[in-house]
């Protein structure tokens, strides 16, 4: 897998450490949607979403804020360039 320069977030901060996004692979008990942005648009977001949503609910037994995966997602992609493609991946985990 190739090293890219893209940021990560979590819980709203970003993530400078690897050893940080190490960490998160060792959740056994998560969900996750991954989408791709095409100039600042994604196809199907509100599927993703609401997927990622009703995963929660079954999965964790919680609600989770869109706005808040939105907010996320928005800080994750601010000041990148919107006709660049890029992969975005939600994860939740305990």
């Amino acid at each position: 897998m190739a090293k890219t320069d893209q940021p990560s977030i979590l819980n709203g901060e970003p993530l400078a450490a690897e050893a940080q996004l190490a960490s998160l692979a060792l959740y056994g008990n998560a969900t996750f949607t991954s989408m791709v942005v095409e100039q600042g648009r994604v196809k199907g977001l509100d599927w993703h979403l609401h997927r990622l949503q009703q995963d929660a609910r079954n999965t964790f037994g919680i609600e989770v804020d869109a706005d808040l995966i939105l907010s996320n997602i928005r800080a994750l992609l601010a000041g990148q360039d919107a006709s660049t493609n890029t992969i975005v991946r939600v994860t939740l985990f305990p």
